[in-house]
């Protein structure tokens, strides 16, 4: 009943090359040795009946996922100790408080300026459960398809067509989401821009030294509140710290999961704190 109201239930999975020691794909795995899952995938059907069941198919494959395979490092592979969930909001009801102190009663809408259209996605989940109707290029549903009406929410995906014809994708290029970014900062009724930060090969070589400047300027002329979620490790060429650092130390609050970006930004338009930290 709960599996039919949605498209896809993806769990990838990644077994161990016996030779390497390393996860990888088809490789082989000793007698006994367990699978090691990396990401579960829920996909919900784009209406409104749907988001709330997707919510408890998380929640449930999330605590399989903690309970059969979270005694793997995800990163080394080797054995850990199967301890508690991770803190993702770490005072983050007191972050947003502060911050919605000083915004003007009549900044109450938020944005969503993407360059992933999964991240893009997900803040629609997220946010039509708190706020109610979200509108986008990307819609949940085609009657919240852009153009927004007046005093409206609204999540972009800018990685779309109608965003990178003729000029590099977003995650490559942030000219075209700055010209959006400073756009929508200067709009008198906008409480809170949620961005996406994408990590890794291929994508800009520093994104923090592009837009972080941007939402400095944006907060400290009274704007509304930049919130920001990274994407990526310590790996990645970029250094996941770094870029955390550098949109912290420019004005942004910066989330630990994507979910808590959206959260976050709907908690500081309602003025709300505790919303930043429901539980998904």
């Amino acid at each position: 009943m709960l599996l039919a109201l949605f498209q896809a239930v993806l769990g990838l999975v990644g077994e161990l090359d016996s030779g390497v020691g390393e996860p990888g794909v088809g490789g082989q795995r000793a007698a006994g040795q367990p699978l090691r899952v990396h990401c579960v995938v829920v996909i919900a059907h784009p209406q409104r009946q749907a988001v709330g069941g997707a919510a408890q198919l998380r929640r449930l494959l999330g605590r399989q996922v903690t309970r059969r395979v979270g005694q793997f490092d995800p990163i080394t592979g080797q054995p850990r100790r199967l301890g508690a969930e991770p803190d993702v909001c770490g005072g983050l009801a007191e972050e947003v408080r502060a911050r919605s102190a000083g915004l003007p009663s009549e900044r109450r809408l938020v944005r969503g300026l993407f360059s992933g259209g999964t991240l893009c996605y997900e803040s629609l989940v997220v946010l039509a459960d708190v706020l109610g109707d979200v509108y986008s290029n990307t819609p949940l549903v085609a009657d919240l398809a852009v153009p927004a009406p007046t005093h409206a929410h609204t999540c972009l995906d800018l990685g779309e067509e109608e965003y990178t014809q003729g000029r590099p994708h977003p995650m490559i290029d942030p000219a075209a989401r700055i010209d959006l970014l400073r756009k929508q900062g200067a709009d008198p009724e906008v409480a809170a821009i949620v961005l996406d930060v994408v990590l890794g090969y291929g994508a800009h070589a520093d994104p923090a030294a592009e837009l972080a400047p941007v939402c400095a300027r944006i907060t400290a002329n009274g704007g509304p509140c930049v919130v920001v979620y990274v994407l990526g490790t310590d790996r990645d060429p970029q250094g996941l710290q770094q870029q955390r650092r550098a949109f912290a130390d420019a004005g942004c609050l910066v989330t630990a999961t994507a979910a808590r970006a959206s959260l976050a930004a709907a908690a500081i338009a309602r003025r709300d704190p505790a919303l930043a930290e429901k539980t998904l």
